[in-house]
């Protein structure tokens, strides 16, 4: 899948809904070491079947299971490490914008940047979430349902989100 934001990108400029700011890409591959040395968390993940990933305080990827990898178009799960929602699911303003997922004022309607904000606040949410997608060449408007909650853990707070798919168009 081509991904065109760089992981390790930091910018301190104020933005329209969420902090640019993102972890280094070596705190994230920790985070990611330290979800596949728990017994219990990623092969739970992995068996919920629908598509879930952990996402760090600065809402990147540090942990999707097989359905997300599949849901975003990549092969190996390393390949959304570092990322933002947008940038996995392929919104064309994640990708094609400086500030990444969740960081202009068209962002202040995405049901997932909504929900993930909240879940980093402590709450639980679903909220829907309409994405438009360009991959390969060919346009498509995917809408889903996003659940987000809050995981706090000693050393990071982390948010679990879990998608079910409701319609390609």
């Amino acid at each position: 899948m081509e991904k065109t934001m760089n992981r390790d990108f930091a910018l301190t400029s104020r933005t329209e809904i969420a902090s640019v700011q993102r972890a280094a890409f070596a705190e994230v591959e920790d985070d990611f070491k330290r979800i596949c040395d728990c017994e219990l968390v990623a092969p739970i993940l992995e068996a919920m079947g629908a598509p879930a990933a952990l996402l760090n305080e600065n809402r990147q990827v540090v942990f999707a299971n097989t359905a997300m990898c599949e849901l975003g178009g990549v092969v190996e799960r390393e390949e959304i490490l570092g990322l933002r929602l947008g940038e996995v699911l392929g919104c064309d303003l994640a990708l094609n914008r400086m500030g990444g997922c969740g960081t202009y004022r068209e962002c202040r309607s995405c049901g997932a940047i909504n929900a993930v904000l909240a879940s980093l606040d402590g709450r639980t949410v679903t909220n829907s979430v309409s994405v438009e997608v360009n991959r390969a060449g060919m346009e498509r408007t995917t809408q889903f349902k996003i659940a987000a909650t809050p995981v706090p853990q000693e050393e990071h707070d982390y948010v679990l989100v879990v998608f079910s798919e409701l319609s390609v168009r």
